[in-house]
């Protein structure tokens, strides 16, 4: 996926689109480099982009799990034969190596084909059957390939002459070591070396053994052909050499007929990329229960059940439940809300949704209307340029608006506790400021922060995390994951539209005691609240 086209690296991070990635994983190699090729839509482009995702949804309705695992598996086994199609285009020879995987392409794409049309998939791939014809023969088992002599009668020919004058050389082997055999009065001499002792020989070794190498106490030897032998030897290698000239001038004619099915070949190795995609989606959407978006031509937002799936993949690992979220953006939005009350994972939900929705993929929600950004901005917490490290934390955070602000493309801003370092006041100046700037245009914003009293704009929708119920006082848990536990309980992460003057309260007192902080210090810190609110 060419994410670097919707987002730079930091919002990447951000909203885990590595994960999302991983999660779309392919089985095959075509699919691997169409993957890496997915480009997002661009606005304008929405009703190719709502075709796309319900293509995808309609597929993992219809297709069971199994059928889509099915064609995964095929996909497994699918050869990348493009080098071996690019080599035959070229007058390059091809090896038997190069003819099975050609071959096993073709048996698995003609696989494919039949399970795709029970997958209810509306786009075929393309079986190059001559391309199979042509290497059938030469089929030997499940995983070989042998040029057999049905390919060419001369071939055939060539190979008997062969074993004729093999045969006739092992004939006349075996008479000459039956007779040294007898000469050295031994039953059988039944290998092309062997060792004669000393002791038995009475004059002179027989004739037709050559010594290879003499031992105080035996001689090494071997049988030295005679004349009969040695024309039989030489008649032997010819027909070899006929034989291997055969063989070539087989391959020769076979890799002329895979450059002739080059393009139907490339055809099927494009059309199994496709499906692979086509499955990966699929299986994403029956998995994570995600559902094809509505696209809208204005820069808004609406999700009912929304989802941030790497956080609840990770909740689901910690036997924690996930809760998911209704947001409607349009224009300049805030939200405000407790800490540890979702905002900033409310902000990810939105940046992975439009993400997902930008690659014409089904999103994870109940429902959603979700208009086509060029850009998705992460600005805030864990985005600040690093590489700027003789500046403040505000000072990074700046730079990298100032760097944001200059493209001009329909944009979704995702605004994390913004100016959090500075002074409360020049703070929330400077995110109403900007908050103003980004309702302008083709952008959609929504900025988290802790900051209370944002009246400053009309034009500025204001929502909260409904935050703690109050029904109890925490109760410190003596292991962080069981007070986190409780707090999720206890934690109402739902968000509504609110008054923008409204005061937004963060319960942080409250989390602190949650979490095992001292009860004495967290009563004295309540008190000190109530007097300065006075």
């Amino acid at each position: 996926m060419n994410v670097s086209r919707l987002c730079d690296a930091a919002t990447a991070e951000a909203l885990a689109l590595g994960w999302l990635e991983e999660q779309l994983a392919t089985a095959s190699e075509y699919g691997r480099e169409r993957l890496r090729g997915l480009e997002p839509f661009d606005p304008g482009a929405e009703s190719d982009a709502q075709q796309q995702a319900s293509r995808f949804v309609s597929i993992a309705n219809a297709a069971g799990p199994e059928v889509l695992e099915s064609i995964r598996e095929a996909l497994r086994e699918l050869p990348d034969v493009r080098g071996q199609i690019a080599r035959a285009r070229l007058g390059e020879v091809l090896t038997d190596t190069d003819f099975f995987m050609l071959l096993r392409f073709c048996e698995i794409t003609a696989r494919l084909s039949s399970l795709v049309g029970n997958a209810f998939l509306d786009e075929g791939i393309t079986v190059c059957s001559e391309a199979r014809d042509a290497l059938a023969a030469g089929k030997s088992g499940a995983f070989g390939f042998y040029l057999a002599d049905e390919f060419d009668p001369t071939l055939a020919a060539r190979r008997r002459e062969l074993q004729e004058a093999e045969a006739q050389l092992e004939r006349l082997r075996r008479q000459l070591a039956e007779r040294v055999a007898g000469e050295l009065q031994r039953a059988q001499i039944a290998t092309d070396q062997f060792i004669v002792m000393r002791d038995e020989v009475h004059g002179t070794l027989p004739s037709g053994v050559r010594v290879v190498r003499e031992a105080p106490t035996y001689f090494l030897c071997e049988l030295e052909l005679d004349s009969p032998a040695l024309e039989t030897l030489q008649q032997r290698d010819r027909c070899a050499a006929a034989a291997a000239t055969a063989e070539e001038a087989v391959r020769v004619r076979l890799t002329s007929a895979i450059a002739g099915c080059a393009d139907a070949l490339e055809l099927s190795a494009e059309g199994a990329g496709r499906i692979d995609v086509t499955v990966a989606a699929a299986r994403f959407a029956q998995h994570y229960r995600c559902v094809a978006a509505t696209y809208l031509r204005e820069p808004s937002f609406q999700i009912s059940d929304g989802r941030f799936l790497p956080l609840e993949h990770d909740l689901a690992l910690k036997d924690r439940s996930y809760v998911p979220i209704a947001l409607t953006l349009e224009r300049a939005n805030v939200l405000t809300g407790p800490n540890m009350g979702g905002k900033s994972a409310a902000l990810c939900t939105a940046g992975f949704i439009a993400a997902c929705a930008a690659f014409g993929l089904p999103v994870p929600a109940g429902k959603a209307s979700v208009g086509l950004f060029s850009r998705i901005c992460w600005l805030g917490i864990g985005a600040e340029d690093s590489a700027q490290e003789l500046l403040s934390s505000f000072a990074r955070e700046i730079v990298r608006l100032r760097h944001l602000l200059q493209e001009e493309a329909a944009t979704l801003w995702l605004i994390d506790e913004f100016a959090r370092t500075t002074a409360p006041d020049e703070a929330r100046a400077l995110l109403l400021a900007l908050l103003r700037r980004l309702g302008e245009g083709k952008n959609c914003a929504l900025a988290a922060t802790h900051l209370g009293d944002l009246d400053g704009d009309a034009k500025i929708a204001h929502f909260a995390v409904r935050g703690l119920r109050g029904d109890g006082p925490p109760v410190a848990a003596a292991a962080t994951g069981d007070a986190l536990r409780a707090l999720a309980e206890r934690m109402d992460y739902g968000i509504q539209r609110v008054s923008q003057a409204q005061k937004s309260e963060s319960d942080a007192i409250e989390l602190a005691g949650y979490l095992g902080l001292d009860k004495e210090l967290v009563e004295s810190a309540k008190e000190i609240l109530a007097r300065c609110s006075r």
